[in-house]
C-alpha cells in the first residue's frame, strides 16, 4: 500500500502544506456534480485552510444573531456542523497584483444560517 509522506510520527506536516491540502480538496469538491457535500474532517485541517490560505475567502452571511455571536474563524468545536456556499473564481491579472494571489481559483467560503 501507498504510504502518507507529508508527516511521520517525529514530523508533522507544515501548516503551509497543511493549508494546501484542504485547499486542494476544496477544490477536488468543488469539480463534483453534487449540489450539497457534507465534508468531515479535522478541525485544525479546515482551520489552516479557510484562515491561513491566501486563495481562500471566509465571508459571514449567518442571519441569527445568536449565531453571529461565534467568530466564524474560530476553530471547530467537536462534532460541530457548519453550513457554507462555496464558489470558486479565477482571479484577474489585476486581482492577482494586488492582492498578491499565486495564478491559482480563489474559494469564497460564505457561512450561512442553518436551517
Amino acid at each position: 500500500p501507498n504510504s502518507d509522506e507529508s508527516w511521520t510520527e517525529e514530523k508533522l506536516e507544515s501548516r503551509e502544506a497543511c493549508s494546501d491540502r484542504g485547499y486542494s480538496g476544496l477544490l477536488w469538491i468543488m469539480q463534483q456534480r453534487e449540489d450539497n457535500v457534507l465534508l468531515v474532517c479535522h478541525g485544525g485541517l479546515l482551520g489552516y485552510t479557510m484562515n491561513h490560505h491566501s486563495n481562500v475567502v471566509l465571508l459571514d452571511g449567518r442571519s441569527v444573531h445568536s449565531e453571529k455571536e461565534r467568530c466564524i474563524t474560530k476553530r471547530f468545536g467537536n462534532c460541530e456542523l457548519r453550513e457554507f456556499v462555496i464558489t470558486v473564481w479565477e482571479p484577474s491579472a489585476k486581482d492577482e497584483q494586488t492582492n498578491g494571489l499565486n495564478g491559482q481559483p480563489v474559494i469564497t467560503l460564505e457561512e450561512v444560517s442553518m436551517d
